[in-house]
C-alpha cells in the first residue's frame, strides 16, 4: 500500500517540477522578447524628446512606480484582502503606464512646436538661399538663429552633414525622425530639387505659405470639434468614476457584485463597450485633410 503512494507522490511531485521548469523557462523567454521591444520602444521616445537617458533605467522606473502604488493599494484596503488586490492592481497597471505616457505627451508637445516653427523656418531658409548661402549654410544659420526645438533638429542636420551625409539624406533623417506630413513633403521637395534642379528657395517660401494656411485650418478645426472630444472622454470615463465613487462609499455593497461571476462578465462588457464608444467618437471628431 506503501509503495503505490509513494509512487504517485513521486508521479506528482516530478509532474509539478516539470510543469514549473517549463512555465518559467517560457515565462522568461517571452519576458526577454518584451523587455527587448519595450527597451528599444522607450530609446526612440527618448531620443525624440532629447532625454539622455538609460531605456533599461526608465523601465525600472516604470516596474518600481508600478509596485510601489500597488502596495499603496494594499495598503489602503486594510484588512479586506479582495479590496487591497483589487485597489492595488489598478492603481499599479496605471502607475506601470505613466511615466511612457508622459514621455509621449512630450513628444507630441514637442512636434506640435515644431511644427508651428517651420513655416518661419522655410521663409528664413528661402531668404538665406536667395542672400546667396548654399543650403547647408543656410541650416547652420538657423540652427544658430532660431529657437528649439527646430534648432536641435536643424543642428542634428548639420552634424550629420559634417560627418559626410548628404544634405538631402539628412533631411529625409529629420522627416523620418519626426514623422509629420509636413516634414515629409519638404523632405521630398528637397531630394527632388537637389537631384533633379530647381529654385529651392521659391519652393521652400511655397511650401512655408501652404503649411502655414494648414496649420492655421487645424487650428479652426480643432476648436470646431473641441467639444465632441472632450465629450468623448467624459463619457468614457464616467461610468469608471461612479463606480470608484460608489465603491467608497458603499463598499459592502459593491464588492460582492465586483467580486461576483456576473460582476466581473458585466465591468468587461462595459469597459470593451466604453472603449469602443470612445474610438466611434473620436473618429468622428477626428477630421482628415
Amino acid at each position: 500500500m506503501q509503495v503505490p503512494v509513494i509512487i504517485g507522490v513521486l508521479t506528482i511531485g516530478i509532474s509539478l517540477f516539470c510543469i514549473a521548469f517549463f512555465g518559467f523557462r517560457i515565462f522568461f523567454t517571452h519576458y526577454s522578447t518584451y523587455e527587448e521591444l519595450a527597451l528599444r520602444r522607450i530609446n526612440e521616445n527618448l531620443d525624440q524628446v532629447y532625454l539622455f537617458m538609460d531605456p533599461l533605467k526608465f523601465y525600472h522606473l516604470s516596474l518600481f512606480s508600478s509596485a510601489t502604488f500597488f502596495l499603496l493599494g494594499f495598503a489602503m484596503g486594510g484588512t479586506d484582502l479582495a479590496t487591497g488586490f483589487l485597489q492595488g492592481g489598478v492603481l499599479g497597471v496605471l502607475a506601470y503606464f505613466v511615466p511612457g505616457l508622459l514621455v509621449r505627451i512630450r513628444i507630441r508637445q514637442r512636434t506640435e512646436k515644431l511644427c508651428q516653427q517651420l513655416p518661419e523656418t522655410l521663409d528664413m531658409l528661402s531668404s538665406s538661399m536667395q542672400a546667396g548661402l548654399t543650403l547647408q549654410q543656410a541650416i547652420e544659420r538657423g540652427a544658430k538663429r532660431l529657437p528649439n526645438p527646430i534648432a536641435q533638429e536643424l543642428g542634428v542636420i548639420t552634424q550629420e552633414c559634417r560627418l559626410g551625409t548628404g544634405i538631402a539624406t539628412a533631411v529625409n533623417h529629420f522627416a523620418e525622425r519626426i514623422s509629420v506630413l509636413e516634414l515629409k513633403i519638404v523632405s521630398a521637395a528637397t531630394e527632388i530639387s537637389i537631384r533633379l534642379g530647381g529654385n529651392l528657395s521659391e519652393t521652400y517660401e511655397k511650401l512655408g505659405t501652404m503649411i502655414r494656411d494648414r496649420l492655421m485650418f487645424e487650428r479652426e478645426m480643432g476648436a470646431m470639434t473641441a467639444e465632441g472630444r472632450m465629450q468623448g472622454i467624459v463619457m468614457a470615463m464616467l461610468p469608471f468614476v461612479i463606480l470608484v465613487l460608489m465603491t467608497f462609499i458603499n463598499r459592502p455593497l459593491m464588492l460582492p457584485f465586483i467580486l461576483s461571476k456576473v460582476g466581473i462578465c458585466l465591468l468587461i462588457l462595459v469597459a470593451v463597450m466604453q472603449i469602443a464608444a470612445y474610438f466611434w467618437i473620436k473618429k468622428i471628431t477626428d477630421v482628415e485633410y
